[in-house]
C-alpha cells in the first residue's frame, strides 16, 4: 500500500553541462532542455537501440539472448509492442523519415501474422507464418484489440485510410466473440467477450481494451454503433469483473451447453495492472464521448485502487515500483490510462504520472546500461533474475515506450 505522503515535485526542466575544450582549459555551456524534451531524447536513444538489436529485417527476436530450445520469434504480442512504440515515436518525430520506415516495416511484417481464413475475417494469429497471410488459425480476442489500437493509431498519424479499414476489419472480429446467449434468469444476454473463439472464459483483457477503440472509431466514423458496443461492453466489464477495491480481476469462467451459456463461474480475482489501466481509459473516453459522470467516477476510483494496490513504495524511499513479475509493458498500460485521466482530474492523475517519472529516471540515472534498464527499476538489475538475464522485447519496448508517453504528456503541457 502507497504511503499517502506528498512526494517533492519534480523540476520543469533540467540543465546539461555541455564541455568545450578551449587551448589548455574548459569552458561549460549550459544548455536548458525540457523535461519533456529530455524524455523524448531518451526514449529516442532507447528505442533506437532496441530496434537495432530485437529486429531482424521484418522479424522481431523476443529474447536477448534467445533461449537454446529455439523461441526466438516474438508472438503477436510482443510484436505489438513493437508497433505500439513505433507509433508513438512517429507521432513525436513526424518528419523523421528512420523511424517512419521502421513503423511502415513493422506493419508490412505484421502481415506475417495474418492467418489464412475462409470466413473473410481479418484476424492475427498468436504465432508467425513462414509466408504473408499464411498464419495458423491460433488466435485471441485481446492480441485483436491490442492490434485494433495500433490501427488506428498508424491513421492517426498518416491519414491512411488503409489503416482505418484494417482497424475497421478487426472490429467486426471482435465483436463476433461476443456472448449473446440468453440468461433465462434475467431474459438479457449473458454478455461478454471470450479470451478467444475456442476458449470459455471472459478475461478482463479481452473486454477493457477494445472499449477506447471503440469510442476512437466513433469519433472517426461518426458510426454511432461503435459508442453503442463500447457502452455495452463496458457495463459487462464493470459489473461482472470489477472487484470491490475498484481494481479488476483477471477471469470468469463460464458453463456452456449446445453452444449457450448455463453459467457463469466465480471471478478469478488475480490483479494485473494493465486490466485495470485498461479500464482506465475505457471510463475516460466513455465520458468524453457521453458527459455522463458516472464513467469519469469509475476511472476515478480504479485509479487511486490501482495506484494504492499496485505500487510499491517499501524497496526505496520516495520511490514507487510497478510490478515486474509479469512483464513491465502492465505499467505502461496502467500510466496510459493514468495519462487519459489528467484530462478530466489533472489533481489526481498528476501525482500518478509523477510515480512513473521519478522511478524511470532513479532507474536511467542509476542502472542504464547498453540501452537498457532493468525492470525493477529501483532495485536495479538482479544477479540470477531471469527477465534481466534474458532481456524480453516487451518490457524494453515499454520502457522506451514510457519515456515516450512522459513525453508527450510534458509536450502537451505547452
Amino acid at each position: 500500500m502507497i504511503n499517502k505522503h506528498k512526494t517533492v515535485a519534480l523540476l520543469g526542466f533540467i540543465i546539461i553541462c555541455l564541455t568545450v575544450l578551449v587551448g589548455c582549459g574548459q569552458v561549460t555551456k549550459e544548455v536548458t532542455v525540457t523535461l519533456g524534451e529530455r524524455n523524448q531524447l531518451r526514449s529516442k536513444q532507447m528505442s533506437t537501440i532496441l530496434f537495432d538489436e530485437f529486429l531482424d529485417g521484418q522479424v522481431s527476436v523476443e529474447y536477448l539472448p534467445a533461449y537454446e530450445d529455439g523461441d526466438k520469434i516474438a508472438s503477436v504480442w510482443h510484436y505489438t509492442g513493437l508497433i505500439s512504440l513505433s507509433n508513438r515515436l512517429r507521432s513525436l518525430y513526424p518528419d523523421d523519415e528512420t523511424i517512419a520506415t521502421i513503423n511502415d516495416n513493422l506493419f508490412l511484417g505484421l502481415e506475417y501474422y495474418r492467418e489464412k481464413r475462409n470466413d473473410g475475417y481479418l484476424v492475427y494469429a498468436v504465432n508467425r507464418g513462414m509466408s504473408q497471410g499464411n498464419a495458423m488459425i491460433n488466435n485471441v480476442y485481446d492480441d485483436q484489440m491490442w492490434l485494433a489500437r495500433e490501427f488506428v493509431a498508424a491513421y492517426e498519424n498518416t491519414n491512411d485510410v488503409n489503416y482505418l479499414n484494417k482497424a475497421k476489419d478487426l472490429v467486426t472480429y471482435i465483436i463476433s466473440g461476443w456472448d449473446d446467449s440468453i440468461n433465462p434468469a434475467t431474459g438479457e444476454e449473458w454478455g461478454g467477450i471470450y479470451w478467444g473463439p475456442t476458449y470459455t472464459s471472459k478475461h478482463t483483457c479481452s473486454n477493457a481494451p477494445i472499449i477506447g477503440v471503440l469510442v476512437d472509431m466513433y469519433y472517426i466514423t461518426e458510426d454511432a454503433s461503435y459508442l453503442n458496443w463500447a457502452k455495452k461492453i463496458y457495463d459487462f466489464t464493470y459489473t461482472t469483473l470489477r472487484l470491490s477495491d475498484g481494481t479488476y480481476g483477471d477471469m470468469i469462467g463460464t458453463e456452456i451447453v449446445g453452444g449457450q451459456t448455463i453459467s457463469h463461474g466465480g471471478i478469478d480475482e488475480s490483479r494485473y495492472s494493465y486490466n485495470s489501466g485498461a479500464m482506465i481509459t475505457a471510463g475516460v473516453e466513455l465520458y468524453r464521448a457521453t458527459s455522463e459522470e458516472h464513467y469519469l467516477t469509475d476511472a476515478l476510483v480504479t485509479a487511486k485502487a490501482a495506484y494504492e494496490y499496485f505500487g510499491n513504495e517499501d524497496l526505496v524511499e520516495g520511490y514507487v515500483q510497478y510490478p515486474a513479475s509479469s512483464t513491465t509493458w502492465f505499467n505502461l498500460v496502467l500510466l496510459i490510462g493514468f495519462v487519459d485521466l489528467n484530462e478530466f482530474a489533472p489533481v489526481e492523475a498528476s501525482t500518478y504520472i509523477e510515480s512513473y517519472q521519478k522511478s524511470i529516471d532513479y532507474s536511467y540515472d542509476n542502472f542504464y546500461k547498453d540501452g537498457y534498464l532493468p525492470v525493477n527499476w529501483v532495485k536495479g538489475w538482479i544477479p540470477g533474475f531471469e527477465k534481466d538475464e534474458h532481456k524480453n522485447v516487451l518490457d524494453h519496448s515499454s520502457h522506451a515506450e514510457t519515456y515516450a508517453l512522459l513525453a508527450q504528456f510534458e509536450l502537451s503541457k505547452k
